[in-house]
């Protein structure tokens, strides 16, 4: 069995891209095939969810009682092949790359990588040590992920 892949697109941006191609779900299932690969996983399953800020601050408050916007939202599974869930909003991913000065693909490389990373155990809340793991891990994945082009 491959990895499974669900997407769900609730953001009604129509003016974003990805690699040079309109941002679609099969540009995403690749990215999201190719971080799987980098990170060695196989056999999974992983639901990911695209919207806008409004739907993920509703997100934010009813599972983490804080009231904003975030950038993505990880939601671990302890049903075994099943990774788990993320969200991860257009709207912010947008915004971050215009602060970070970064192309919005990058952006969003990197915010489904950190959200893999979480369903997979990373946490850079734990402690200092736990933030420096997962930055060098999304580093590495990104440079995987960016060096890389599917057929």
């Amino acid at each position: 069995m491959k990895n499974k892949i669900e997407i769900n697109f609730q953001a009604k941006r129509k003016d974003l891209s990805l690699d040079g191609e309109p941002l679609s779900v099969p540009n995403i299932r690749n990215l999201v095939g190719m971080t799987l690969d980098a990170l060695d996983v196989k056999n999974k399953e992983i639901s990911l969810l695209f919207c806008e800020d409004s739907v993920i601050k509703d997100l934010n408050r009813q599972y983490r009682n804080k009231d904003y916007p975030t950038d993505v939202l990880s939601f671990e599974s302890d049903e075994g092949d099943y990774l788990g869930d993320l969200a991860i909003s257009l709207d912010r991913a947008v915004q971050q790359a215009t602060d970070f000065e970064v192309p919005f693909d990058m952006e969003l490389k990197r915010l489904l990588i950190h959200g893999i990373l979480h369903l997979l155990g990373y946490d850079h809340e734990r402690s200092q040590e736990d933030e420096q793991i997962m930055i060098r891990m999304e580093e590495k994945v990104m440079r995987m992920v960016t060096n890389t082009t599917r057929c």
